[in-house]
């Protein structure tokens, strides 16, 4: 989980300071076994109309690490996040 934590905030850097925004990250864990996608969306269900995820799978050659960083972005924050795409798109 240290390993994920210190992969996924990197990413998670490169990403924000590539759209100039700052990301609300949670701690790693492990879904699929302990905790259900599914599950954990229907928690916040109540207070999301829409959601869109992006899901990003990476891994550490000749290693045994495999990680998926699952992103979501709730209806509100994508009138945001397009106008950074579209900004470094052009």
């Amino acid at each position: 989980m240290d390993v994920a934590n210190i992969l996924l905030g990197a990413c998670l850097t490169g990403i924000a300071d590539q759209l100039d925004i700052s990301f609300s990250q949670g701690h790693p864990m492990v879904i699929g076994r302990h905790v259900k996608v599914r599950d954990l969306l229907k928690y916040n269900a109540s207070r999301w109309k829409r959601t869109l995820a992006i899901e990003i799978a990476y891994s550490i050659e000749n290693r045994r690490i495999n990680c998926d960083l699952l992103l979501l972005f709730t209806e509100d924050s994508l009138p945001s996040l397009n106008k950074q795409l579209a900004y470094a798109l052009d």
